[in-house]
């Protein structure tokens, strides 16, 4: 046993020499700095400051800073951080927030010239990207194509730019009926955690084949018509010909298995995004079975359960909880249905999960 410890030290020890020797734990100087961002970025001359500063990151390491600027636009400083991450071994990368900072001065520039095609848009950080967005929110289908428009503008403006900056466009619906968000997350977080979401990037490699507008509009289009399907509300707000095409092309239809392992499926009914079955979806699943004694519409309804409960499901059944009494998640408020007119409550998104499903019905569920 000693002898085996012995080993595995001198093994630690030779595999810890070999990551300083190959440079893992060292940091960069501002030469390398420079190097990286010129092969990296933009081949400019660049300014960086002689002093450094350093923060605690995320994982635990050391974030060293320099402030830097394009030699010719002096008036537009960003960050060179030579960032230490501490997982199973220490590790240095280089990182920036030059786009983060063009793309503030090239929106406030946009703004200035032209207010009326910003409107709408918001200018943010997304929290898995080095990278700015531009994000716009719709309320209702037919304001998609205004807002693809107005960012294809702003890209267009950037490609006048003589320095390149990189933004990420994201577009998703209000979802006012199903939307709950995360209480005192940031408001970005809250944006994509939408189901609607979509995003695309301005180097993207579809976009030497298509215009940003057109993916971006094609890609939100097919994204609404999802969640209106998923759950079976504001059919009526987008073209018949996507509802069909939808239902034709989607993999993501739903199967009800009964308990005897017969099988039926509904190639008109789809499961959410993260395949759960929405309040709306569970009524249609009810009322086409024919067997419950269903009452009310996709939004709002009440029906016999197997046991002979009577439950209520409503998109407007919210209920304000203590996160920390509730979950680890932090939301001020969560769905919850009635059984015989006691709450219970169920999660920040209105869908049927699968040990629920089988409770009330005695089935299960699944994508076909």
């Amino acid at each position: 046993m000693k002898k085996l410890t012995h080993f595995f030290l001198i093994f630690v020890f030779c595999l810890s020499s070999l990551f300083v020797m190959s440079g893992c734990s060292q940091t960069y100087d501002q030469k390398e700095l420079a190097i990286w961002f010129q092969e990296n970025i933009i081949d400019e001359d660049l300014y960086i400051s002689k002093t450094c500063t350093e923060k605690e990151n995320a994982s635990g390491g050391i974030d060293t800073v320099w402030q830097a600027h394009l030699k010719d636009l002096p008036e537009v400083s960003f960050e060179l951080i030579d960032r230490e991450r501490i997982q199973l071994f220490r590790s240095h990368e280089i990182v920036t927030t030059y786009h983060q900072e063009m793309g503030k001065y090239y929106s406030e520039r946009f703004q200035n010239e032209y207010p009326a095609v910003f409107e709408g848009l918001t200018l943010g950080v997304p929290t898995d990207s080095d990278i700015p967005s531009v994000n716009g929110m719709y309320s209702s289908f037919s304001e998609i194509q205004t807002l693809c428009e107005k960012m294809e503008k702003f890209e267009a403006y950037l490609d006048q730019q003589p320095y390149p900056c990189l933004i990420r466009y994201g577009i998703a619906y209000q979802e006012p009926l199903t939307f709950i968000a995360d209480n005192g997350g940031p408001s970005e977080e809250a944006f994509i955690d939408r189901q609607t979401y979509i995003f695309l990037e301005n180097d993207d490699p579809q976009l030497k084949e298509d215009t940003l507008s057109s993916l971006l509009q094609e890609w939100s289009e097919n994204s609404f018509a999802n969640y209106a399907l998923a759950y079976q509300i504001e059919l009526e707000s987008y073209p018949d010909e996507l509802k069909k095409k939808k239902t034709e092309s989607d993999q993501s239809s739903l199967t009800i298995v009964r308990s005897d392992e017969t099988e039926i499926q509904y190639a008109d009914l789809f499961l959410t995004r993260e395949s759960d079955l929405s309040f709306g979806c569970f009524f249609e699943v009810l009322k086409r079975d024919g067997s419950y004694e269903v009452q009310g519409s996709a939004s709002q309804f009440s029906f016999t359960a197997t046991d002979g409960s009577r439950c209520a499901f409503s998109y407007s059944f919210q209920e304000a909880c203590s996160p920390t009494s509730y979950n680890d998640w932090q939301y001020s408020k969560v769905f919850y249905y009635t059984k015989n007119d006691e709450k219970i409550l169920l999660d920040h998104k209105p869908v049927i999960f699968q040990d629920l499903f089988q409770e009330l019905t005695g089935d299960s569920y699944r994508l076909s």
